[in-house]
């Protein structure tokens, strides 16, 4: 069976892609997994945050999941200093086709919700999480601010968006301050847009 890995990957795609739709974010039906509509809810009480599938070089629990491919969300950790995105790249979305993993959404940073063969997890070059409910798209960020802040507004625009403040603001002198915020993955754009924020990006790392 041969199943669609991204609907830009190919030249004979390409035109059907730019034809469809803009930004290639959902992908053709066609697929071994069928999302479900996704879940609008706003109130921060509705999030929900996949666990690490693999931390620190073993499963989840000690155990390899049973089944062949698993539903999982992979993010892609960018290092301070390097320019922020806001699609998955090519060289993102190549990753995970080449260990046979097929895209069915992108999320507003260099992460994807992926069908993905288990037995690929342990060397996959990215962050793996688990999908509690496949109707979310939740994802914890790290959002930079610009100096002189107004944080009470901007945490209630977060609350507004559905969004969890994590950590707030640290006003350490001579550092922009900075929060931890788990937030929809649709209220990414329109927290970008504030005039308060300087960057979004994913973060999330094992502890190990």
């Amino acid at each position: 069976m041969i199943f669609l890995a991204s609907c830009c990957s190919s030249s004979v795609l390409l035109l059907g892609c730019v034809l469809g739709w803009a930004g290639c974010d959902i992908l053709d039906p066609e697929l071994p997994y069928e999302l479900p509509e996704e879940d609008l809810n706003t109130d921060p009480q509705a999030l929900r945050r996949g666990d690490f599938v693999y931390p620190c070089n073993e499963w989840k629990y000690g155990i390899r999941p049973a089944a062949d491919h698993l539903l999982v969300d992979v993010f892609f950790h960018l290092p301070f200093g390097d320019p922020e995105v806001e699609r998955p790249s090519l060289y993102h979305r190549g990753v995970v086709e080449r260990v046979g993993g097929v895209i069915l959404r992108s999320y507003h940073l260099a992460g994807m919700r992926v069908w993905l063969p288990t037995d690929a997890i342990p060397e996959f070059p990215a962050i793996v999480l688990s999908v509690p409910d496949p109707r979310r798209y939740d994802t914890t960020v790290h959002i930079d601010f610009r100096m002189g802040l107004d944080w009470t507004a901007d945490s209630l625009g977060i609350v507004e968006l559905g969004g969890w403040v994590l950590i707030p603001p640290s006003l350490l002198p001579n550092f922009p301050p900075s929060a931890f915020v788990v937030l929809p993955n649709r209220a990414l754009p329109k927290i970008r847009t504030r005039s308060s924020v300087i960057g979004v990006r994913y973060s999330g790392i094992p502890n190990c």
